[in-house]
C-alpha cells in the first residue's frame, strides 16, 4: 500500500510535469537514468515515469512535499557560485544516486506501493523482497558465507571453525 495518497501524487506528478524548472530535472534525470539503464530497451515512458518518481520522491522526503524547495535548492546553489545548469545537473546527480540505491528503491516502493515505477527487473525483485521481509541471498544451510563478518577468510564458511595456525 502507498504512503502517499492519490491526491498526493497526482497533485506532485502535476508540479513535476507543469512547473519549468521541476521538467528541467526530471528531464536531466531521465537523462541519466537512459545513461545507466542503457541495456534495457524500453519505452520511453517508463523511463519519464521512473524519472519523475524520483524527483516526486525527493521532493516528499527532502522537502516536505514544498516542491518550491527544490527552486530554493538550486538558488543556493547558484548563489554559492554555480551555473544554473550545473547546478540543476549536481541537484539531478544526485537525486538520482540516491533513488536507485537499494534503499532509494525502498523508500520509493513504500511512496508509490505497487504503482512504482522501476527501470531495471532486479529494481523490483529487491524491493518487493524486501518489503515482504525477505533476503534475495540466503545463506547456505550450516553455517554462514566465507569471508562474511566473523568468519575467517578460506574456512569454507564452517560454522564454529577456528582460523588454522599453520
Amino acid at each position: 500500500m502507498a504512503r502517499l495518497s492519490e491526491d498526493e501524487i497526482a497533485r506532485l506528478r502535476h508540479a513535476v510535469q507543469t512547473y519549468d524548472v521541476l521538467r528541467r530535472v526530471v528531464r536531466q534525470i531521465e537523462t541519466l537514468h537512459r545513461l545507466v539503464f542503457h541495456r534495457y530497451e524500453l519505452d520511453a515512458t517508463k523511463f519519464r515515469a521512473a524519472a519523475e518518481e524520483i524527483l516526486m520522491a525527493d521532493v516528499e522526503m527532502r522537502h516536505r512535499g514544498n516542491f518550491d524547495g527544490v527552486y530554493f535548492a538550486l538558488r543556493a546553489a547558484e548563489d554559492a557560485g554555480k551555473k544554473w545548469d550545473q547546478a540543476v545537473a549536481d541537484y539531478a546527480a544526485s537525486s538520482h544516486a540516491y533513488y536507485t540505491t537499494p534503499l532509494g528503491l525502498l523508500i520509493r516502493r513504500d511512496l508509490f506501493g505497487d504503482a512504482a515505477s522501476f527501470v531495471s527487473p532486479q529494481a523490483m525483485q529487491l524491493a518487493t523482497a524486501f518489503q515482504a521481509g525477505r533476503s534475495l541471498a540466503s545463506p547456505s544451510a550450516g553455517g554462514s558465507h566465507a569471508g562474511s563478518p566473523g568468519t575467517p577468510a578460506g574456512s569454507g564458511g564452517a560454522s564454529g571453525s577456528e582460523p588454522s595456525n599453520r
